[in-house]
């Protein structure tokens, strides 16, 4: 039987002992020529009645050997239509093949038999078809949305920023009965809908000239800063507003010809969120094209940091939230959000030997002490503020583990501009939503430093959920929306695409 249904399957047809007939029929009022295939019905030595077929010409030239005589017309026709065709006519048994040699009968639950099997595989074919169009189309989107990283990444940051602008400084009570929704304008800082601050005007000072340098050149973006603060490029009417304190004072510091990477204050009281704000392009250039991530990367994001925080729990926490780009980058179509993050702080962690790495050293042989100990001398070696970063460590341990930290209730999480609560603050907002648009109206909802707290967010949110997920209307009314797309295409073909 599984010889005829896969031949069944296979579209394959028997010399059928049949006619083709015809007849006159009347049809809305006027006779029409109705031609058929009449099977010719034939008696088994059971004296039951099979259709009769042959798999190959010379079967259906076999003489009867109870009629040598007897000439039985053939036609050739579909094993599928066969069956149906016998199925269809209760007068009879079931099929005989090759009738007049060594005859294979196959009763009617037998044909039902073989069509059930073959319904079944059918639907599986069909079922495994439909996952894999699915893994394809998974493919195709995961592909556009590496292409467009960069766009979803930097434009889900400035969204972000735009949608937090009108109500920075606002209160969480006051916003828990006013909540925001959608985008809005003028608010705190007297700016028409679609008004970006200083976290999106930073990031375009970085992303053009990383561009238009083809090269990472500190001078030429702390120039651009400058040029922001003084005579407000990169902004979206041509005034720059809301520069906090510690970016000002750095920017100042580089008029006066203090070396690039001596601008950033480093007191504990810099630790502000300034360079977290803009860390989003270097974070990109972590997976340019071409590139393998490595220690120097870290120190990089470090120095970026210090363009204008240089104290190092700002360089850690801009080290922390690029790897969790990265690490969301690496995981499209993967994995999942909260494993991606996990992976990050993991890796951060060991590599400076944080409080997961030094709890599993505990169980740790003497060896194996001594080899960590050369790794972190060889770490050493490529970031420079190493031991000063890894001291910072512990400010950001409610992040090493991410299961726990997602399930804090919104009373634990702090939405003021210190570094800590703004990077934990995005994190939250992130891990516990399930949508871009969710993502930064949750962040914005915090209230406190709105706009900066829901472009971190917005950064992560950008890179997992893709450019698709930010909303159309939202990114429309973005002031100079078509210079910023320039910028970010621009960036997305030089750097990462």
């Amino acid at each position: 039987m599984d010889a005829v249904r896969i031949q069944k399957d296979e579209g394959t047809r028997f010399l059928t002992a049949a006619l083709p007939v015809q007849r006159s029929i009347v049809k809305d009022g006027k006779p029409v020529i109705q031609r058929a295939i009449m099977l010719n019905p034939l008696k088994g030595s059971n004296g039951k009645t099979y259709a009769g077929v042959f798999t190959s010409e010379s079967e259906g030239k076999r003489p009867n050997p109870n009629d040598p005589e007897q000439k039985s017309p053939t036609v050739l026709i579909p094993i599928a239509d066969v069956f149906a065709m016998v199925l269809g006519n209760p007068s009879i048994d079931g099929l005989m093949i090759n009738p007049w040699g060594q005859p294979l009968i196959l009763t009617r639950k037998a044909l039902e038999t073989i069509n059930a099997a073959d319904e079944k595989i059918k639907k599986e074919r069909e079922a495994r078809a439909a996952v894999a169009a699915a893994r394809q189309k998974a493919v195709e989107s995961v592909a556009d949305r590496l292409m467009h990283i960069a766009d979803a990444g930097i434009t889900g940051a400035i969204v972000g920023d735009v949608l937090g602008v009108p109500v920075e400084f606002k209160e969480r009570e006051e916003l828990a009965s006013d909540p925001v929704t959608d985008l809005r304008g003028f608010g705190t800082h007297n700016q028409p809908k679609g008004s970006w601050s200083d976290d999106s005007s930073m990031i375009l000072c970085e992303a053009d000239s990383l561009v238009k340098q083809e090269k990472l050149d500190f001078a030429d973006i702390m120039e651009n800063f400058f040029q922001w603060k003084m005579y407000g490029k990169y902004t979206p009417s041509g005034e720059s507003f809301g520069i906090g304190n510690t970016t000002a004072s750095a920017i100042m510091r580089y008029s006066a010809s203090v070396p690039v990477l001596k601008c950033g204050l480093t007191d504990e009281d810099s630790c502000g969120n300034g360079s977290l704000m803009r860390i989003l392009p270097f974070a990109l250039l972590i997976f340019r094209r071409g590139h393998t991530f490595d220690a120097s990367d870290r120190e990089m994001l470090h120095e970026a940091s210090a363009l204008t925080h240089a104290h190092p729990r700002c360089m850690l926490g801009c080290e922390i939230y690029s790897l969790m780009i990265r690490s969301l980058f690496r995981s499209i179509g993967v994995k999942d959000k909260a494993a991606a993050l996990q992976e990050a702080i993991n890796d951060v962690d060991l590599f400076y030997r944080g409080p997961l790495a030094l709890k599993d050293e505990e169980n740790e042989s003497e060896e194996d002490k001594k080899s960590d100990e050369e790794a972190m001398e060889n770490h050493r070696a490529f970031v420079k503020d190493y031991d000063a970063v890894r001291a910072e460590f512990g400010a950001y341990s409610r992040l090493t583990d991410i299961a726990s930290f997602a399930e804090l209730p919104e009373s634990e999480i702090k939405s003021t501009g210190y570094i800590v609560d703004t990077l934990e603050a995005a994190v939250w907002c992130f891990i516990n939503t399930d949508s871009y648009k969710d993502c930064v109206l949750k962040a914005v909802n915090l209230g406190g430093d709105t706009d900066t707290i829901a472009s971190v967010a917005g950064g992560l949110a950008g890179i997992y959920y893709g450019r698709g997920s930010i909303p159309q209307e939202w990114r429309d009314a973005v002031i100079k929306k078509d210079e910023i797309a320039e910028i970010i295409a621009s960036f997305q073909k030089k750097w990462i695409a």
